[in-house]
């Protein structure tokens, strides 16, 4: 069967193709490997002051891909941050997995610059051993690979297509440990999708608050399999959770998370906020196993604001999480009504 992660196989295949066949690709992999080099944790980085910009940053929050969005610079000095693996260069990029670093190594000449023997031993074989001597958990650390002028020459797409080289770009990639939380709460794929889910929801709940105001959500399904479900965040974007039973593994016939049994869909989501006053405030609503839908009403039933919540988990195929992600989307005072369902389609 033609799938996805066979598509992704190939594509990586005739990047890497590209890569050994192309001088102008070879040249820049042997100029990036020559002034590539570590950062560990606790290295001290010495910043030059007239390098500093007289304005404040602007951040921009866009929907796209990573150097889709970096190829907007094109010509600039510009820099991506790698959300990767801490022990295997690339990810699962051979094996055709879909995270955002197996996408860049996709289309661009980076996988042949991480992959370096001596970033290897540095980097991945060093995490590899402080987890085995427990030097070290699954949030990792901040150690870190500075590779320049890695080759863009692929469409950051879904399925990359080669670019006329004279639409080829240049990017600073800096490459950094991604935490896998389900490591550390030893989470089965169930699990690590409804937690996960929460924790996100949880973090975009916490950047609306302010100063040292905080909230937790508990949630109990009633008849669901990982039991009470508690998370606790804040506004400066800090989250932790746990799970009663985090042995839970239930998929649906197409082989997807199936949080209905999970969770549940006979108890309750409590939302308890701390905005440093004399009492809490608690808002519940009823668990119906989808959490997104759960969270869209909550908004509308306890905030009177109408919004519209997705989230999404993606699981790897070796049973571990590669991306948690969500958003809320609410309207402006005086939106037409109309606008939440146009958003929902």
């Amino acid at each position: 069967m033609y799938d996805k992660r066979t598509r992704n196989i190939e594509i990586f295949q005739d990047t890497e193709r590209q890569c050994k066949t192309s001088e102008k690709l070879a040249a820049a992999i042997a100029s990036s490997n020559e002034k590539q080099y570590i950062v560990q944790e606790s290295d001290t980085v010495k910043v030059e002051s007239g390098h500093r910009f007289s304005e404040p940053a602007k951040v921009t929050v866009s929907k796209k891909r990573s150097l889709e969005a970096a190829g907007a610079y094109k010509g600039e000095k510009v820099c991506v941050h790698n959300f990767a693996s801490a022990t295997n260069p690339g990810g699962g990029v051979t094996h055709g997995s879909s995270a955002q670093e197996e996408a860049i190594c996709r289309c661009s000449t980076l996988y042949f610059s991480i992959s370096e023997p001596d970033i290897v031993k540095g980097f991945h074989n060093r995490h590899r051993q402080m987890l085995k001597a427990d030097k070290m958990d699954a949030t990792y650390n901040d150690d870190c690979i500075y590779t320049p002028e890695v080759v863009v020459f692929k469409t950051d797409t879904d399925t990359p297509e080669l670019l006329d080289e004279t639409d080829w770009y240049q990017v600073d990639v800096i490459t950094c440990a991604a935490p896998n939380l389900s490591n550390r709460h030893n989470l089965w794929p169930g699990a690590t999708s409804v937690l996960g889910k929460t924790l996100t929801i949880a973090q975009i709940m916490g950047s609306m608050l302010k100063g040292k105001e905080a909230l937790t959500i508990k949630i109990n399904g009633g008849n669901g399999q990982v039991g009470n479900i508690i998370v606790d965040a804040n506004s400066k974007g800090e989250v932790r959770g746990y799970v009663d039973n985090p042995s839970v593994s239930i998929v649906n016939n197409s082989g997807g998370m199936n949080d209905y049994y999970a969770i549940g869909t006979e108890g309750m989501i409590d939302v308890i906020k701390d905005l440093k006053l004399k009492e809490t405030f608690t808002s519940s609503v009823e668990c119906t196993g989808n959490l997104a839908n759960d969270f869209t009403y909550y908004f509308f039933e306890s905030e009177q604001t109408p919004s519209v919540v997705y989230l999404g988990m993606l699981i790897d195929v070796d049973n571990t999480c590669k991306l948690s992600g969500g958003l809320i989307i609410q309207l402006l005072p005086n939106a037409p009504r109309l606008s939440t369902s146009t958003v929902w389609r």
